[in-house]
């Protein structure tokens, strides 16, 4: 099934549209011991993102104002039997900084951007992951 992406950031002037996204990656890990058995929490690597070059101050300034969470989702869509694009799943996230603001171009190819959230929360298919997190201590 082909898939195709967009992420959704609250109150971002392409909210209901999106953002398209070329690349996605982001995992869940936990440390295992000498026998393979888990010994540690789980954590939540960064969302990292590729999404078409667009003209954003939205994202610049997210990026720019260490302070500023955000919340949002990555929605996936594939096409269903009728050949209609429909939503197959989504990740979701809360209180998420942007980490990494990188723009590339190259005479061969559009300009893309590539983006690395860090977020509190997370919601896949309907699972909840949270950590929490010491605002002071890092201020």
């Amino acid at each position: 099934m082909s898939l195709t992406a967009r992420l959704h950031i609250d109150q971002h002037p392409r909210y209901d549209k999106g953002i398209r996204v070329l690349s996605y990656d982001f995992s869940f890990s936990q440390e295992v011991d000498s026998s393979g058995l888990a010994s540690s929490r789980v954590k939540a690597g960064l969302i990292n993102l590729t999404i078409t070059g667009i003209n954003d101050t939205e994202l610049v300034n997210w990026m720019l104002n260490r302070w500023d969470r955000k919340k949002g989702k990555i929605s996936f869509f594939g096409i269903n039997e009728s050949g209609v694009p429909q939503e197959s799943k989504s990740l979701k996230f809360e209180d998420a900084f942007l980490v990494h603001y990188g723009e590339s171009f190259t005479d061969q190819s559009d300009m893309i951007i590539n983006l690395s959230i860090s977020c509190r929360k997370i919601t896949l298919a309907n699972a909840d992951w949270e950590t929490e997190w010491d605002m002071e201590e890092n201020a």
